[in-house]
């Protein structure tokens, strides 16, 4: 977290203050990167989306698992 605090331009202890551990962090960089990702799908059409696997795969039948 250290170096993380340095390439960022705060210090560690700020760092540490919102994050306790590396573990907190990514968690929390995670929840961000999935909003941001959300909030974009949401502004896209359904012609601007990307195909789903959905209906991309072949399905046996008897396998509702995807």
């Amino acid at each position: 977290m250290r170096s993380l605090a340095r390439a960022s331009g705060i210090t560690l202890g700020a760092l540490q203050y919102h994050f306790s551990t590396w573990e907190d962090m990514l968690r929390a960089l995670n929840v961000y990167i999935l909003d941001q990702y959300d909030k974009i799908w949401e502004t896209m059409t359904t012609k601007d989306r990307p195909p789903t696997l959905q209906g991309k795969i072949g399905r046996k039948s008897g396998t509702d698992h995807v």
